[in-house]
């Protein structure tokens, strides 16, 4: 239950810090930043659809063993982009792009497996999991902020989230049976 919030951090430190980034720092106009907000946002709705018809043939936990890794090597090369202005502003929105997309296979996977096993009190247990969300949420993106509100703190604190998720993950039992699960545990 903590990876979706640890992944509804990950995008609310973009919300956060991106106007500034974007704006300021690397001085695009108002709607240039807005047009570039809406194609992230695709890059989430996309990876969300893939993800629905990779669950045709794989499982939740074994997209989630192997998509947690992956957003953890895209999130380290964001400061690289940022560190050498690799792309300019191009090479942090592709960055920015594809580790938000990533999101699309974690959330969702994460969120069904947290939930799997409690049909009983599905309300309480969705409550629980809205409640860890936006409280992990709004307990780190103000670190983007704390940290200097540049774009390498909003990658930095996105690389913390992504670090974590994977720790957490690899604490589950379905990390340790290689993303197969039994039925009930997650």
């Amino acid at each position: 239950a903590v990876i979706p919030g640890l992944s509804m951090g990950i995008i609310m430190s973009y919300v956060v810090g991106s106007p500034f980034v974007m704006q300021e720092e690397y001085g695009l106009s108002p709607a240039t930043f807005a047009l570039i907000f809406a194609v992230n946002g695709i890059a989430m709705v996309v990876s969300s659809q893939v993800n629905a018809s990779l669950l045709n043939r794989f499982p939740s936990a074994g997209i989630l063993r192997i998509a947690a890794p992956v957003l953890l090597l895209l999130a380290v090369i964001l400061p690289i982009i940022i560190a050498t202005g690799f792309g300019g502003v191009i090479g942090l929105v592709a960055g920015l792009w594809v580790v938000l997309g990533m999101l699309g296979f974690i959330f969702s996977n994460a969120t069904s497996l947290a939930l799997d096993g409690y049909g009983h009190m599905a309300g309480t247990a969705a409550a629980l999991l809205g409640c860890l969300q936006v409280g992990l949420a709004g307990l780190i993106s103000p670190l983007v902020g704390v940290f200097g509100g540049s774009a390498l703190s909003m990658a930095g604190v996105i690389i913390g989230c992504a670090l974590a998720i994977n720790l957490v993950l690899a604490t589950t039992p379905a990390y340790r049976r290689g993303g197969r699960r039994l039925q009930g545990s997650a």
